[in-house]
């Protein structure tokens, strides 16, 4: 009830409305991550659908990017060439997934549609798992499974 009163008292014209920007997966380019000099991260070089995607890129976008420059023997716009290649790859499968995702999620006018569970039974999960590619994060040990 209170989120209710709280939502009445709201004005209604402090109520903004934002659209979902996206760019479609099977235009990623080295482009999308900046020219020379100048690198773009996370939602501006990809956005996706509120999938948990576009963090998870975020991440990758920070991790790889200080990877790069750190293996790059000091020619910083060739680490940063690097860095675009190594995403532009990376990142189109993972957005095309994000869209997959999204668009079973979310419909036209806003409206959450229902969800099938990613996987069905154990057996389609362990063969998820045993596709899966699994990437370092941040350095750990342990990983985590993408789909490449």
């Amino acid at each position: 009830q209170r989120l209710l009163d709280l939502i009445a008292a709201t004005d209604a014209a402090s109520i903004v409305e934002h659209g979902l920007y996206v760019r479609p997966a099977a235009e990623c380019n080295e482009d999308w991550f900046g020219r020379g000099r100048v690198v773009i991260l996370g939602d501006a070089a990809h956005p996706v659908r509120p999938t948990g995607q576009g963090t998870n890129l975020a991440f990758e976008d920070a991790y790889e990017l200080g990877r790069c420059i750190t293996q790059g023997e000091g020619d910083l716009l060739k680490s940063l060439d690097t860095f675009r290649q190594r995403r532009s790859l990376r990142v189109g499968p993972v957005m095309t997934q994000a869209e997959v995702q999204g668009s079973s999620a979310y419909t036209a006018d806003g409206v959450r549609a229902p969800v099938e569970p990613p996987f069905k039974d154990a057996t389609a999960y362990q063969a998820f798992m045993d596709s899966a590619v699994f990437l370092p994060v941040l350095g750990s040990p342990v990983g985590v499974p993408a789909l490449v």
